[in-house]
């Protein structure tokens, strides 16, 4: 399997709640929430967006996304539990280790969310 794991600081007011409910509603998604993180996932692809307050920006928001490019197992069906995890693994680790978001403890710890 070869999986991407990307991430993008947005200034506040780039993506609102309203926003991200429309993107976890479209065709192939489910809602995602863990803590105060929002997003969604799918079968190929998991997006959380976190709070991550900035000097001179307090409602700064970081995407953090995971999915895959290839797969040797195309035939199974569903991956949605695997980047549900994958996601938020991911978003742990940016926000709270590479990023330093004031709150991201909302994420929880690995095997706690």
């Amino acid at each position: 399997m070869k999986i991407e794991i990307n991430y993008l600081l947005h200034p506040s007011g780039a993506f609102t709640e309203a926003n991200i409910e429309e993107m976890s509603k479209a065709v192939g998604r489910s809602p995602l929430t863990v803590g105060r993180a929002k997003g969604y996932v799918s079968d190929t692809d998991g997006v959380l967006f976190v709070a991550c307050p900035r000097e001179g920006d307090s409602g700064s928001l970081v995407r953090i996304e995971a999915g895959y490019l290839q797969h040797s197992d195309d035939t199974q069906s569903s991956w949605r539990k695997d980047f549900r995890d994958l996601t938020v693994s991911a978003a742990r680790y940016v926000a709270q280790d590479v990023l330093k978001c004031e709150g991201a403890e909302s994420l929880g710890d690995d095997g706690n969310e």
